[in-house]
């Protein structure tokens, strides 16, 4: 029976997924509430929600292949990219440059998958 039925995520493998999501949840969930009560009220940004959602449904599309790939971590690219993530995260969220903060984003994801 266990051979025909598709395996399912143990809690070993999605500790360090649920790990990352709460510590990506807290650098960007501050900054998608002030969007959302100011940038995203101008006519100008007031498409990003959309992207947002439809980068999320993307994401959500392919996180099976993502959580059953083999998993070989590059500890270097994946070290260095965070690093620059974390910089312009910091950049964008010191000097209020929204544009740096969210362009972060893309860096860090990268880096949790290559971690």
């Amino acid at each position: 029976m266990s051979a025909v039925l598709p395996r399912s995520p143990t809690e070993a493998t999605m500790a360090p997924w649920m790990v990352a999501l709460v510590g990506f949840g807290a650098m960007y969930v501050p900054s998608y509430w002030a969007a959302a009560h100011g940038l995203w009220q101008t006519d100008e940004f007031g498409h990003a929600p959309i992207i947002l959602v439809t980068a999320l449904w993307l994401f959500w599309q392919v996180h099976t292949k993502i959580m059953a790939a083999p998993c070989q971590p590059l500890f270097l690219t994946g070290g260095i990219t965070l690093t620059a993530g974390i910089l312009l995260y910091g950049i964008g969220r010191v000097f209020s440059i929204s544009s740096v903060e969210f362009f972060s984003q893309p860096m860090v994801l990268a880096a949790l998958v290559l971690l």
